[in-house]
């Protein structure tokens, strides 16, 4: 949850009671509709009580720009597209389980009292029906990346999370998601 440099609000709590004064005046820039922010703006919106104004865009930049533009309030967006400039902004939560080495002084939701967490992942997916030994093949090497030292070292360096998940595993991961998904979309749509 990022503010601009010159926003009002220095911590989750100023906002979230400026947000609470004004059901549905203060507006969170997305990444885009259905978006991983998308599900995390819905998941606070839930665990806070509260209501804000949606406004998605088509890409981080977007996002980024009316932020820097003083267009939009807010946003939920990832540490990676705004560690570089963090000099520009104030981050005043992360939906983690646990304080990013990349954020280290900002909070989680969960320590500020509130049940969010939320990531976006990467899938790599084959054809149903590929050889098993190409598949073993593969998993092995993305498995090998994702536990490369320097790999690690490159992707803490951007503000980027680093997690291997198995494709089985993912698979489960991705179904329990998309039901808590379905829910939350189903709570909050609009006509």
């Amino acid at each position: 949850i990022v503010v601009s440099k010159d926003s009002p609000y220095n911590t989750f709590e100023e906002l979230l009671a400026a947000i609470k004064e004004n059901p549905g005046g203060l507006t969170c820039g997305l990444s885009g509709s259905y978006s991983g922010h998308h599900i995390t703006a819905l998941k606070l919106m839930d665990a806070a009580d509260c209501e804000f104004t949606l406004v998605p865009y088509n890409g981080s930049a977007d996002q980024i720009v009316a932020l820097q533009g003083g267009h939009i309030d807010f946003i939920v967006g990832n540490p990676g597209d705004l560690t570089p400039d963090a000099e520009k902004y104030k981050f005043l939560a992360i939906a983690d389980e646990e304080r990013g080495s990349y954020l280290p002084d900002t909070p989680t939701l969960i320590e500020l009292g509130y049940d969010v967490t939320n990531s976006i992942s990467r899938g790599f997916a084959t054809p149903v029906g590929v050889d098993p030994a190409i598949l073993e093949r593969l998993q092995k090497g993305f498995e090998n990346i994702a536990n490369n030292p320097d790999y690690l070292a490159d992707m803490a360096a951007i503000g980027q999370l680093a997690d291997w998940t198995h494709g089985e595993d993912l698979k489960s991961v991705y179904a329990e998601d998309s039901e808590l998904y379905k829910a939350l979309l189903e709570e909050y749509a609009t006509e």
